[in-house]
């Protein structure tokens, strides 16, 4: 398996490794799901031998541990639980571990902006802004985000992508950034709107461009967005194409 540098207790972006890689590490106050960056196994006499490297914004680590047969479920980018041992040990820099459970099914309180890597976006101002965005949607808009964004594969792209082939935000991860900027357009519009006097800015008529023609709601009862909300459906990539609106694969 390659070798690691195990972070433990410093912060995931730290480049201190761990002074004793042999330590009896501490897993008190551990996140409870994190981000699979890599993965090695090797086939041993009897079992065999898993190493991954696991991320999140508080803290980033290296795990290993045996099975009796290869778990085919899990591969990078996905989602886990580690099951921790009773006595943790470190050994070589890596958390001894009894396994890693994947989680499967999306869970409503997690932020996944908490375990983008900075592999994917180098941005980390960006992320931040993304993760504030999402804590501050209602809880069925997360669980509707999450639920779209669990497959860490799809979550990928839609981090990494562009936004367009020729157009605007043509560039690694301006998918993210352009989706972040209309979040925030439309919520200081909304912010806006009632300090004026109640008109809502409703959905613009070209999704794609936040400073094209808008239309206006008077009457705050029609308003279909709640505030932020329309960041959960524009990540979902709603384009207008002839009268209809379709979605678009991630």
């Amino acid at each position: 398996m390659n070798n690691a540098t195990n972070i433990l207790a410093f912060p995931a972006d730290s480049e201190t490794s761990h002074a004793n890689p042999n330590a009896a590490p501490c897993t008190e106050g551990m996140p409870p799901i994190f981000r699979v960056t890599a993965l090695d196994y090797q086939q041993e006499a009897r079992c065999v031998r898993y190493q991954a490297h696991l991320f999140h914004d508080k803290v980033s680590l290296t795990v290993e541990w045996a099975r009796g047969q290869p778990d085919t479920r899990l591969h990078p980018f996905c989602l886990v639980s580690p099951r921790w041992n009773i006595r943790p040990i470190s050994h070589g820099g890596a958390i001894q571990i009894s396994r890693l459970v994947l989680m499967e099914h999306p869970e409503p309180e997690e932020n996944l902006f908490r375990m983008v890597p900075h592999g994917w976006v180098k941005n980390r101002e960006l992320v931040k802004q993304a993760a504030e965005l999402i804590d501050n949607l209602p809880r069925p808009y997360r669980f509707l985000f999450n639920a779209i964004f669990w497959s860490g594969d799809r979550f990928h792209r839609y981090c990494t992508g562009p936004s367009s082939m020729n157009a605007h935000h043509n560039y690694d991860c301006g998918n993210l950034m352009h989706s972040i900027e209309l979040a925030l357009w439309m919520w200081k519009s909304i912010q806006k709107a009632e300090i004026e006097g109640g008109a809502y800015f409703y959905w613009p008529v070209d999704t794609t461009n936040p400073h094209s023609d808008q239309k206006t709601i008077q009457n705050p009862k029609l308003i279909l967005f709640d505030i932020l909300s329309i960041f959960v459906l524009y990540s979902c990539k709603f384009y207008r194409m002839s009268d209809s609106i379709i979605f678009r694969r991630l």
